[in-house]
């Protein structure tokens, strides 16, 4: 893939962890990257120079010189790389995800996540692994080197991982397990939080309805029918702001007078001074707030 992007020496700085004048330095001593320069003087580098700062940071954290590193031609030093992808945490494997991404290797991203996954377990892994995964690539985004194939691809490999994980839990029938009904707003279609929380929720002993993406508050309505007591939880990312984002939690409001609300997402967290303040709708912030609200469900009485 040939280069698609132009990254300023402080974007592979945010993008490698590697400070900007240690890469001025090794530039200098030993070569590691031939950057191109703007009329101003101004260096500039392409996704191949990305590339190779990720995988020299990768074996840096492993204790490799960098005058050893910088003796490798780029095929070796990536042979080098794959040959620690089972062995390390962290940062590390966050690179690690990176370089599978741009490369579309399947095989090599669900290793990664595997091994975490029986590592850390399915939170730990989101926490740890794959919510700075995406900050990071949120970096990429912006500069324009992530295209919708790569996005599909490890969003997918993802979302299928969690579903797989939702799925080997048992399903509860006790009388302490309420029902906790997922889905997103018309048009929202960020839903791996949602899947997240569905893990949570189904872990800690209640029944999750996972209604998903894009769907009407009609049928939410339908899979509530004539059901009492149930916990309806939404995450808005994109779908509404301002004052859209107020009416729509003010019609859901009004629509469900009888259930508790939980609402999530990046708009509700930008825009809390246009929450509506009824004594249902509950704002959380996270998997800690939902784990908090679990924690109170058992003292909660059904709602009638």
């Amino acid at each position: 893939m040939g280069d698609t992007a132009t990254y300023s020496i402080l974007d592979l700085e945010r993008l490698t962890g590697v400070k900007a004048h240690t890469i001025r330095i090794w530039e200098k001593r030993y070569g590691i990257c031939a950057p191109g320069r703007s009329n101003g003087g101004t260096r500039h580098y392409g996704d191949e120079d990305l590339r190779h700062m990720l995988n020299v940071s990768i074996l840096r954290r492993k204790g490799y010189k960098i005058s050893q590193i910088a003796s490798m031609c780029r095929e070796e030093l990536g042979q080098r790389v794959l040959d620690q992808v089972r062995d390390g945490s962290g940062d590390r494997r966050v690179e690690e995800m990176i370089l599978t991404m741009i490369a579309l290797d399947e095989e090599g991203f669900r290793d990664i996540l595997q091994t975490s996954m029986v590592e850390q377990g399915v939170e730990g892994t989101f926490t740890r692994l794959i919510q700075p995964f995406f900050e990071r690539i949120g970096v990429m985004w912006l500069a324009g080197t992530i295209n919708p194939a790569q996005e599909h691809f490890v969003t997918n490999i993802i979302r299928q991982k969690l579903i797989v994980a939702i799925n080997s839990l048992e399903t509860p029938m006790g009388p302490q397990a309420h029902r906790f009904v997922l889905f997103l707003p018309e048009n929202e279609m960020h839903e791996m939080a949602l899947l997240l929380y569905s893990y949570i929720i189904k872990r800690a002993g209640h029944r999750v309805l996972y209604l998903g993406q894009s769907t009407p508050l009609g049928c939410v309505r339908h899979a509530l029918r004539d059901q009492e007591g149930d916990v309806l939880l939404t995450s808005i990312t994109s779908a509404y702001s301002g004052e859209a984002l107020t009416a729509y939690l003010n019609q859901l409001s009004g629509e469900f007078p009888t259930h508790r609300i939980l609402v999530t997402g990046l708009q509700v967290w930008q825009d809390e001074e246009l929450i509506p303040r009824q004594a249902h709708l509950m704002r959380i912030a996270g998997t800690e707030s939902l784990r908090q609200f679990l924690g109170t469900m058992q003292e909660i009485p059904q709602l009638n």
